[in-house]
Order: C-alpha cells, then sequence, then structure tokens
C-alpha cells in the first residue's frame, strides 16, 4: 500500500513525527499545559489580595469530569501524551498550580436539563416516552381527579391484583401511583431529555460552576427535589417520597439515568478561560 503523501516532500512534517512530537510528549505535562491555555487561575485565600474563603468556596469552579474530556480533546488537539488515572490529575493540579479538589457525594439525574423560560417543545424534537404506571385491582371506585381538575391519567385497576393488605394497601397503591402521575407532569413541564454530555441537573441545590453572573447573581443551580416540592405545593398535593431511587424507575423518561449515591470532584481555583481559542484537531487526526 503506498502512503498517501510522499514524507520527503514535506520535510517539517517528518521532523515532527519523528522527533519533536516524542520529544514534546515526553517533556510537556499535558495536564498543566492544558490548565494553563485553557483554563483562568484563581487567587487562593491565603494569597496576598485574595479572596476570603467562603467567596473561595462560592467562587467558580470546574467538575473534574468536565475537565478530562476537555483536556482529552485537547492532547488529540496537539499530539500530547494523555494522562488517564483522574488521582494523577488532581494530584497534578495541586502541585503545579495549587488548587483544591473537592469530592461530594451526590443524587443526580443525568440526561435532563432545565426548561428555559419560554422555550417549546420543537416539532421536530420526539416527546419524552415515559414509564407506563402499573395498574392496581379492578372493581374500586375510580381515581379522584388531578389536584389541578384536569382528565385523570391514571390506568384502572387491574383484574387478578392481589388486595392482600387490604384497603390500606389498595389505597398506598393508589397513592404511589397518582404521586408518579404528578412526578411525570412536572418532568415533562420543567423538564427537557438532553443526551449532550454535561446535562445533568442536581437533586439539591449546588453552586453553579460559573460562580455569580449577570444572568446567575445568586452563583446557585436549583435542585430538582426544591422544585418539585414548590410544585406540589402549588398544586396543594401531598409531598412526594423521594427517597431512594424506586420513585425513578416509575417517573423518569427513557433516556434519562437517576444516580443515587454520585461521587463527583469539584476543581476549585480554576475556571474555564473564555477567551482561549476553540479546539482543532491536528492534522493527524
Amino acid at each position: 500500500m503506498k502512503p498517501s503523501w510522499n514524507p520527503f516532500l514535506f520535510p517539517f512534517k517528518l521532523l515532527t513525527t519523528l522527533f519533536i512530537q516524542p520529544i514534546r510528549s515526553k517533556l510537556v505535562n499535558s495536564v498543566a499545559k492544558f490548565a494553563r491555555e485553557r483554563c483562568a487561575k484563581l487567587k487562593h485565600p491565603s494569597e496576598k489580595g485574595g479572596p476570603t474563603l467562603e467567596e473561595f468556596n462560592n467562587g467558580p469552579f470546574i467538575y473534574m469530569r468536565t475537565f478530562c474530556r476537555e483536556y482529552e480533546l485537547f492532547c488529540l488537539e496537539n499530539d500530547l501524551r494523555l494522562i488517564e488515572d483522574r488521582d494523577e490529575i488532581q494530584r497534578t493540579l495541586i502541585r503545579r498550580l495549587n488548587v483544591r479538589v473537592q469530592q461530594l457525594v451526590v443524587r443526580r439525574l443525568y440526561g435532563l436539563r432545565w426548561r428555559l423560560p419560554g422555550e417549546e417543545p420543537r416539532s421536530s424534537s420526539p416527546l419524552p416516552i415515559f414509564p407506563k404506571l402499573k395498574s392496581a385491582a379492578s372493581g374500586l371506585p375510580p381515581p379522584p381527579p388531578p389536584v389541578d381538575g384536569s382528565a385523570s391519567t391514571l390506568p384502572p385497576l387491574a383484574p387478578g391484583a392481589s388486595l392482600g393488605g387490604g384497603s390500606s394497601a389498595v389505597a398506598t397503591q393508589r397513592k404511589k401511583a397518582a404521586e408518579y402521575a404528578l412526578l411525570q407532569q412536572f418532568v415533562q413541564e420543567k423538564c427537557v431529555v438532553d443526551q449532550t454530555p454535561g446535562s445533568f441537573i442536581d437533586f439539591e441545590t449546588r453552586g453553579d460552576p460559573a460562580g455569580k453572573t449577570r444572568e446567575n447573581p445568586g452563583g446557585q443551580r436549583v435542585g430538582f427535589r426544591p422544585q418539585v416540592f414548590e410544585w406540589f405545593k402549588a398544586k396543594e398535593a401531598p409531598m412526594p417520597d423521594l427517597r431512594g431511587d424506586e420513585w425513578a424507575k416509575h417517573v423518569l423518561p427513557k433516556g434519562v439515568r437517576f444516580r443515587d449515591r454520585c461521587k463527583v470532584r469539584q476543581v476549585r481555583g480554576l475556571k474555564w478561560d473564555l477567551d482561549a481559542s476553540e479546539l482543532t484537531l491536528s492534522w493527524k487526526w
């Protein structure tokens, strides 16, 4: 098979491939280079003229998952050696840039984002597919209509369902079905299924990685649970039970994943440099 180009007609590419690129991969620390060129360093509270500890903890940060995803593209662009171990990346950031890495255990919904003000569902985008609610036993009175007065979306009780727990078991099943139906309605009204990497909603309200901005002066990202409770309160409905992950199996649409105990890392002391040039793959790719 003949090569696509004659290396001797392009001596600079030949020298880059044989000498420059291997030497640069050995000598250049790709993590430090990426942080210097794509991120902006924030002052630490211990430094002169730095922010207070509270401002530092509530200021901009970068999620380690996002950092690694952009770092991988940067290494492909610059033909640098990729470090895949996140612990090694963390140690390099702490040693070279004096940042702080905080690990949290969070509850998070991946593949979901908040619907923007004025955003309407596009006709070209498919509607979210919600799980079908389980039926209960037949022969019982129909369930009460939803609190907003619209037609009931709950299925009738299925024939032959067990009533071993008596009327209390049926009432519990009815309550759960009504609760799941309202949760599905909340997700359809307030959220959008989005498979873009980095699209997620934290269960609790947390700081925004961008910090305080003109669009978000509070510097907070509202959580899923507070919004659900506020929505249920406005409809004068009982507060739903969101403990564990059982509710997610009956409520979340297809393509959305709920992680009950998800470990995430926040890199404090760095923020994205919005003035950096866009990533473009090198000629090899």
